[in-house]
């Protein structure tokens, strides 16, 4: 359990370092997928997502994803808007497989609540379904702090797995303009993870992505 948050907490660190006050601007002609780790992981999310190459940080393991049509010249976006982010931590810190149980009952605790926070302070997370299965763990959570980026809402969700020894958190919220439904947020979600593990999927790799 120890060892499972110190790695989740590793994680949080990473994606609070991003800069996500470029969120919004168009960047480029539209990037479906960016390396991280010099190419070592490859991320990506469901059709009519982008990757914002400003806010992504490739050599920590952070991307960056929002609906085309908002961040790039690409006229396309997806049929469920969300600001969707992937966090992928270093070789050897896989932490899910086998532990889907204990990651559960840590983030139904107090500290798995500060784990969750964007600020961390789990005073202000409110933590509604935590559905632990096979290799992967999702969670759905309400965070009443500052939001990652300016007309986000507060609901999020949030999966861990591990791909290929790393330990990898996809969070997504939705657009206060257009909330996401309880079950929608999680479609989207189990959309996002089985995009990114088909990417990563040893195949796939060799045949470059």
């Amino acid at each position: 359990m120890r060892r499972l948050a110190a790695a989740l907490g590793l994680l949080a660190l990473a994606g609070c370092e991003a800069n996500l006050s470029t969120f919004g601007a168009p960047t480029d002609e539209g990037t479906r997928a960016i390396a991280l780790y010099d190419g070592d992981v490859v991320a990506t999310a469901p059709y009519g997502y982008c990757a914002d190459t400003q806010a992504s940080r490739p050599s920590q393991g952070f991307a960056l994803f929002a609906g085309c049509g908002l961040i790039s010249a690409l006229d396309i976006m997806p049929s469920a808007e969300a600001l969707l982010s992937i966090q992928v931590g270093r070789p050897g810190s896989a932490a899910v497989a086998g532990q889907e149980g204990e990651l559960a009952g840590l983030l139904m605790t107090a500290a798995g609540a500060t784990l969750l926070s964007e600020d961390g302070d789990g005073a202000e997370v409110t933590v509604d379904a935590v559905d632990p299965r096979q290799g992967i763990v999702f969670v759905h959570f309400t965070d009443e702090g500052t939001p990652p980026a300016p007309g986000i809402e507060t609901r999020e969700w949030r999966a861990f797995f591990d791909t290929g020894g790393r330990l990898v958190t996809i969070a997504l919220r939705g657009l206060a303009r257009a909330p996401l439904s309880t079950d929608g947020g999680l479609q989207l979600l189990e959309q996002a993870a089985e995009t990114f593990r088909g990417a990563n999927r040893p195949a796939a790799q060799a045949e470059g992505g």
